[in-house]
């Protein structure tokens, strides 16, 4: 999922905070790998693919700093994709 998809689905799920940045944040984590060393928004959650890949440059979501135990948001919005490919059209 490229950055727009991924920072636009975070800013409908929980807001954006104007003026803010990701990597004021508590949920941007670095994440150390056998190749280097990544970051990775714990609410948008880590399929271990630079597909998750976060940046801390990225404006803040309205999770800034709050704690998040639902559903990491990439899986729910591919479960919501995955739904809406598979529905029929009556038109």
């Amino acid at each position: 999922m490229n950055p727009a998809r991924k920072t636009n689905e975070m800013y409908m799920r929980f807001g954006r905070v104007p003026d803010r940045r990701c990597k004021e944040c508590k949920n941007l984590r670095k994440c150390r790998m056998r190749d280097g060393s990544y970051t990775k928004c714990t609410v948008y959650g880590d399929s271990r693919s630079e597909a998750t890949d976060w940046s801390g440059r990225y404006l803040a979501c309205g999770m800034l700093n709050r704690d998040y135990d639902g559903t990491p948001v990439y899986i729910a919005a591919r479960h919501i994709e995955i739904q809406s490919e598979n529905q029929i059209s009556l038109f």
